[in-house]
């Protein structure tokens, strides 16, 4: 399993994929919500990425959440 998902289930955080909007020019990657607590993931840039990159994605998100948890 992911490291970053292996911790992110040790604090109790959960992880989902979600539409967070459109930005525009700018990119939201992921928000977190404490009073959840769930890291959202955001599915439009997901769709984009090959199945390498979606797992860089995915670790590098989470990773950067977390600091908020």
């Amino acid at each position: 399993m992911n490291r970053a998902i292996a911790l992110a289930r040790r604090y109790g955080v959960s992880i989902r994929f979600a539409d967070l909007g459109d930005w525009g020019l700018d990119e939201l990657r992921s928000e977190y919500d404490p009073s959840v607590p769930e890291i959202r993931l955001n599915v439009r840039i997901a769709e984009q990425l090959t199945p390498a990159e979606l797992g860089d994605f995915v670790s590098l998100a989470i990773g950067h959440e977390l600091y908020h948890h």
